[in-house]
């Protein structure tokens, strides 16, 4: 009887030949486990990718909180507070904006929430998925939260350090000091409660300086030595004066002093920037408020800087050899011009407490200006105000040796008219302190609130 069930006998041959199961078994397995592998990986990178918008996320949300901080004491009215509550947003969405990283993302929404303590943030983010499409999955989404505290009002810690020139030219400078020390306390407490910033203990502390090359005296041992009279020495340190209990005692410390000496052109500014870092008795910079103000006209010299006289002086070289027999003594009388240079260096210059470069003294500069800002940008430590009457070696440029420093961190050079009066000097001087306090103060209560 004919099978008509029967199959073909090529397929039948077919479906009993084994010989290929395992090839095309095999291959149809590693395909699975390559989309699978490939796939995982990319999960991975997912949650890597949610890291990092939470990072950009946290720096968002505290770029917006720094900004809004900033002007809340600025509002009185709800309009106000849309104005600054706007403004801090940009400031938020400048800082996600920056990001180059979240070009691969399809969607990228952010909501700001202000309130009078803290602002929060939300992001929800979108990309395309390459392997994940095999099992279905067209896109996926990350979504973070995260609030910065606004500071609270809290008394604030200050200490400044104020560096004056006192070389012969500087007695514009050195009045404004004199003139307005008794007012010191509660000019600065308004000036920096008009920048919202609640003043706990306020400290002063002055640097007089001239040129270590030249304006010495033997009497003088040791810069926090009373000067002898108001012309002599060439460094002068003070203690912090505490503010207002002690202004008597600051007063009668900065009515020493008059503008006198300073032999050549270039005095020894920066040596007296290093001696205002090194200073006995400053606030830890994480949580006091630290600003260093100085005024001078004149260009600094390097350090250990030996700096020959000019040969057309005198051999009296602005003293008569009486006066420097007083001064020093008969050794340096003894000496010629060259000599005498060479004696000042070798007998008055603070070689152990100054870094032997530029670039040490940077470091050192930084440092101290690091420990103020708690991880923030855009602070200034060291305002260096130069009179535009100031001018180099050669009597051609603006004192070109301070702006060597002016990229420095925590550094700002500014050029002042010479022209200014004590009283505008002053002023100056009040507006600087407060502008550290208020971006010190921010910087560290985010942190403290982060």
């Amino acid at each position: 009887m004919e099978n008509r069930s029967a199959l073909p006998k090529w397929i039948t041959k077919y479906r009993n030949d084994l010989s290929g199961n395992f090839a095309l078994i095999f291959a149809i397995g590693t395909s699975v486990i390559l989309l699978s592998a490939s796939a995982a990986v990319e999960i991975t990178g997912m949650h890597t990718e949610k890291t990092k918008v939470q990072d950009i996320a946290d720096a968002a949300v505290l770029s917006a909180a720094r900004n809004f901080a900033d002007n809340i004491h600025l509002i009185n009215s709800e309009n106000d507070f849309n104005k600054y509550k706007s403004e801090a947003r940009k400031a938020g969405e400048a800082s996600i904006e920056s990001y180059p990283d979240l070009d691969k993302f399809s969607k990228v929404d952010t909501k700001f929430d202000f309130t009078s303590s803290s602002v929060s943030l939300e992001m929800n983010l979108v990309a395309d998925t390459v392997m994940m499409k095999t099992f279905g999955y067209n896109d996926y989404s990350i979504n973070v939260e995260t609030v910065a505290n606004l500071p609270m009002s809290q008394p604030n810690d200050i200490d400044i350090l104020l560096i004056t020139d006192a070389t012969g030219s500087m007695a514009t400078e050195i009045q404004s000091v004199q003139d307005n020390m008794r007012n010191l306390p509660i000019d600065l407490a308004n000036e920096l409660s008009n920048a919202g910033i609640t003043t706990g203990r306020i400290r002063t502390k002055f640097i007089f300086f001239r040129d270590y090359g030249f304006d010495n005296v033997t009497v003088v041992t040791n810069r926090s030595d009373a000067p002898p009279n108001s012309f002599d020495g060439a460094m002068f340190e003070s203690r912090f004066y505490q503010l207002p209990d002690e202004t008597p005692e600051m007063e009668t410390y900065v009515d020493q002093f008059n503008a006198f000496g300073g032999g050549d052109a270039a005095e020894s500014g920066i040596e007296a920037l290093v001696h205002a870092i090194d200073a006995d008795g400053w606030g830890d910079g994480r949580t006091t408020v630290r600003s260093v103000i100085l005024w001078t006209d004149a260009p600094t010299k390097n350090p250990h800087e030996f700096d020959p006289p000019d040969e057309n002086l005198s051999d009296d070289w602005w003293f008569t050899n009486l006066e420097w027999t007083e001064r020093i003594g008969t050794e340096f009388t003894e000496l010629d011009l060259l000599g005498r240079a060479q004696y000042m260096y070798d007998t008055f210059y603070p070689t152990t407490e100054i870094p032997t470069t530029i670039d040490e003294i940077r470091q050192k500069v930084e440092s101290f200006h690091a420990e103020n800002t708690n991880g923030a940008s855009d602070i200034v430590t060291f305002k260096i105000n130069v009179s535009d009457s100031c001018t180099d070696d050669t009597g051609l440029g603006v004192c070109d040796s301070w702006s060597t420093i002016d990229s420095w961190e925590g550094v700002e050079v500014n050029h002042e008219s010479a022209s200014l009066t004590s009283t505008d000097t002053y002023w100056e001087t009040i507006r600087d302190i407060a502008d550290a306090a208020r971006t010190q103060v921010s910087a560290r209560d985010l942190a403290l609130a982060k």
